[in-house]
């Protein structure tokens, strides 16, 4: 929970300042060209490399990683969710 609330304050500031405080405070790997637009990842390994984008308004969360390759791309809109891999029963 605390990713998203931290993530949600984090979304007024500029793209460069956001990216710099997402790997600092998470430990995300976060290549030089590559952006995530106005979107809440709750995810606790995040890896995208070189041109790797998120569009914004994406909801990405319940995976235990993430890993975007070279101009890899997560359009608009999306809710991209999984069930943790610490939970051992399925649904309910």
């Amino acid at each position: 929970m605390s990713y998203i609330l931290i993530q949600i304050l984090l979304l007024v500031l500029p793209w460069r300042i956001r990216r710099l405080l997402l790997q600092a405070l998470f430990n995300w790997s976060i290549a030089p060209g590559a952006k995530i637009g106005l979107s809440v990842i709750a995810v606790e390994h995040v890896k995208q490399a070189l041109d790797g984008q998120i569009g914004h308004l994406n909801i990405i969360k319940g995976l235990s990683s993430l890993d975007l390759g070279e101009a890899s791309r997560i359009g608009h809109l999306n809710w991209i969710t999984a069930n943790p891999a610490s939970v051992s029963r399925h649904f309910v």
